[in-house]
């Protein structure tokens, strides 16, 4: 067996706990005896199932998409691709699938049946769970409102169904190729945590706190005010931003980007004023 195979064992092992964890969240509503009695394994499959597909399998993508047909095109695609795919039809699987199994993206759809924002409240769930997983939505929501929310609850990017399969398909491999080597570029870095009075950030863990308090960027939004704060007080311009993130985008996504990175600020500090927009210039980060 060579390094790029997978353990036979392991696998029908993957295969069994995905399908235990399906069933599991159907008896929740058909058996609650046995719904109770599963809940006794789901722990110990769901680690041991992670384990083995962080370390052996291929990349794993979760998708939420409750149209069949678009679902079913899109899973194939993907496998031929080959990447692993966890498809889910409604948020209440979408969550109790995703939040239990390693996946290396989420690929969420917005509006659901009988739940018009349930890929919104996936995303905010993950983001919440996960804050450096690469997360895309694919959906028919076209209205400038409905992507700034996207990527205000943490979104990496947001595809509309209309664009072209293979641009779908490079827009995944894109992501995943560039929070892999970003992460790579930061965990090199000697100083990886830099404190500076009200704000520490943790490179090694993308995490940033304000006054001790955590607060929530998505990866994307992480590189994005790393690159600001490094800027010590010069304005950073667009261009230089993208470049830190290794993201090429419109003007109005980092303008989206940047204002739910202080929205994260104001839920724990109301007064908070540090990042100042310098017209035609970028931005620059004020020592508090």
């Amino acid at each position: 067996m060579n390094e790029y195979e997978i353990d036979p064992r392991k696998y029908i092992f993957l295969i069994y706990s995905q399908s235990f964890i399906k069933l599991y969240l159907s008896l929740k509503t058909k058996n609650v005896q046995l719904y109770n009695i599963c809940s006794l394994f789901k722990p110990l499959l769901c680690t041991i199932g992670g384990l083995i597909e962080m370390e052996n399998g291929p990349q794993v993508i979760g998708y939420l998409e409750d149209e069949d047909s678009i679902r079913e095109s899109f899973v194939e695609l993907l496998e031929d691709e080959g990447y692993r795919v966890l498809s889910c039809q409604t948020r209440e699987e979408a969550l109790g699938l995703f939040l239990n199994s390693h996946i290396d993206l989420a690929l969420l759809d917005i509006e659901l049946v009988n739940d018009a924002q349930g890929g919104l409240k996936v995303c905010r769930k993950l983001r919440d769970e996960f804050p450096d997983l690469p997360i895309i939505f694919l959906t028919s929501h076209l209205h400038i409102d409905m992507k700034s929310r996207g990527w205000r609850l943490g979104a990496d990017d947001y595809v509309t169904k209309d664009t072209e399969i293979d641009l779908v398909l490079l827009r995944v491999k894109a992501l995943l190729k560039r929070y892999s080597m970003l992460k790579e570029k930061f965990s090199n870095s000697e100083d990886t945590t830099k404190s500076k009075s009200k704000l520490t950030m943790d490179n090694d863990n993308y995490r940033v706190k304000w006054e001790g308090k955590r607060i929530d960027l998505s990866l994307t939004q992480y590189w994005l005010f790393s690159a600001i704060v490094r800027g010590e007080g010069a304005p950073v311009n667009q261009t230089a931003l993208q470049k830190s993130a290794n993201i090429v985008v419109e003007s109005n996504t980092i303008v989206a980007h940047i204002k739910s990175i202080r929205d994260s600020f104001k839920r724990i500090d109301p007064g908070f004023d540090c990042i100042k927009t310098e017209r035609g210039k970028g931005y620059r980060w004020v020592s508090e």
